[in-house]
């Protein structure tokens, strides 16, 4: 029997995944994580670009932006050949983020956890698929 690893969230507040906020009332709100842009921007949103879908989830406030009213979340996150929708789930293995995140992060600086940044650049902002089995993982923190 697989032991089932619990991945930790990069972002946790009560705005995201929406159709969660209800039962996330006890996390801060997203505006109280603005920051200013991070030195190492660029290398952050390749390595969350990077990450291996583990999960979809079929919640339409995703694809809305949870700050500004009437703003709609681009159908795809990156230009890369394989585009993230706001909607995919995303792991290194150890940590997970939403696809939306990445909107979060490039367009109000959103502060991610310095742990998560320590380990993105200790693997050299490298992810490697093959070393992530995402039927063993967890992103059920996310959701709580």
């Amino acid at each position: 029997m697989s032991v089932v690893a619990s991945l930790i969230p990069i972002i946790r507040c009560v705005e995201l995944p929406p159709m969660f906020s209800n039962l996330r009332r006890h996390l801060p709100s997203i505006r109280t994580m603005f920051g200013s842009p991070h030195p190492e921007r660029d290398d952050i949103l390749a390595y969350l670009g990077a990450g291996v879908a583990c999960r979809l989830l079929f919640d339409p406030g995703l694809m809305r932006d949870v700050v500004t009213s009437g703003v709609r979340l681009p159908p795809r996150l990156t230009q890369s050949e394989d585009p993230v929708p706001p909607t995919v789930v995303l792991t290194d293995g150890a940590w997970c983020w939403l696809g939306a995140d990445l909107y979060y992060f490039a367009t109000y600086h959103v502060r991610l956890p310095l742990a998560f940044i320590d380990h993105a650049r200790a693997r050299l902002w490298s992810i490697d698929p093959s070393l992530i089995d995402a039927a063993n993982l967890s992103c059920e923190a996310m959701f709580q």
